[in-house]
């Protein structure tokens, strides 16, 4: 690509821009937040994609989405990053704890330990032009770079960035074959 589509702008809050309802979503028109991963779930799926409107947050802990970030090491994940609380009920306009204990994910540090071998992002569009937006480039992303313009359907003059720069068009990545 010789010079670049988008504007400063549109990069400074990188993949951020095509969440509906962020801040930064005026700047883009969203339609998928998606995760390209290393390992199969259980179905053999390593491609997960949900409306833009959903943070990542809200499907990575998902038993299958889970096994498909994590593989074998899922057990070591889920002992290092579950935690047990307290269970709270609404009252009126207060939460009070009812005595029972439940377990959560932190899913800051789980998605960045997920981030480290698979590929996250969103797909959409900015200006009209179709855009798929990388959050980061683990060891070997171009091999689920494929997966995910497959499970995407995006055509190869899409415009590709990875956190705030812009790469190119995925041609130049994995050829006309997108």
């Amino acid at each position: 690509m010789p010079e670049q589509f988008l504007r400063s702008a549109e990069l400074a809050f990188g993949p951020d821009v095509l969440r509906w309802g962020s801040k930064n979503a005026r700047l883009g028109r969203g339609e998928w937040a998606w995760i390209a991963t290393r390992h199969p779930d259980p179905t053999g799926g390593r491609f997960f994609r949900y409306p833009a409107s959903r943070g990542h947050e809200t499907f990575i802990c998902e038993a299958n989405i889970l096994l498909a970030m994590f593989g074998d090491e899922l057990p070591r994940v889920t002992e290092e990053l579950m935690f047990a609380h307290d269970e709270y009920e609404q009252f009126g306009v207060e939460y009070r704890p009812t005595g029972r204990r439940t377990r959560s994910w932190d899913w800051v540090e789980l998605r960045r330990r997920a981030e480290a071998d698979n590929l996250f992002g969103r797909a959409g569009s900015i200006r009209g032009r179709a855009v798929l937006m990388l959050w980061s480039q683990p060891e070997g992303w171009l091999d689920l770079l494929k997966i995910a313009v497959s499970g995407l359907n995006v055509t190869p003059d899409t415009i590709l960035t990875a956190g705030r720069i812009e790469l190119g068009v995925v041609k130049d990545f994995i050829g006309g074959a997108a």
